[in-house]
């Protein structure tokens, strides 16, 4: 058997389309709702639906979109904390300034917070 996926992101219906196929049972499928209206064809994976592109519109650059769709892909799979997955960033796009490192961040958190699961969320005390 080929090698699977464990996790896909599609940005568009035809990723969606062409490569829903190659993720392993058990995999994650992070959607962006933004674009794809139709549900995955398969049930043997999670799916995370996030709003990428408008999320990113609403940070104000829509090249943004994978970005969001990375912070939901990071938020359920832990593959690296927030804080270096942060340093990351300003190390990799420091010579583009502070406005374009506080955009990558801010679209790294918007997908975050839209694919946390919601029973990490801690209530507050009374």
């Amino acid at each position: 058997m080929p090698d699977r996926l464990a996790a896909l992101v599609a940005l568009n219906p035809p990723s969606l389309a062409r490569y829903e196929s190659l993720l392993a049972p058990g995999g994650m499928l992070v959607v962006n709702d933004s674009l794809i209206e139709a549900d995955p064809s398969r049930t043997d994976v999670e799916v995370v639906r996030v709003p990428c592109t408008a999320s990113a519109k609403q940070i104000g650059d829509e090249r943004l979109t994978c970005v969001v769709a990375l912070g939901a892909l990071l938020a359920r799979r832990h593959l690296a904390g927030r804080p270096a997955i942060e340093v990351a960033i300003g190390e990799l796009l420091g010579a583009k300034g502070p406005a374009v490192i506080a955009a990558d961040i801010a679209a790294l958190e918007a997908g975050w917070r839209a694919a946390e699961p919601r029973d990490r969320v801690v209530a507050a005390e009374p």
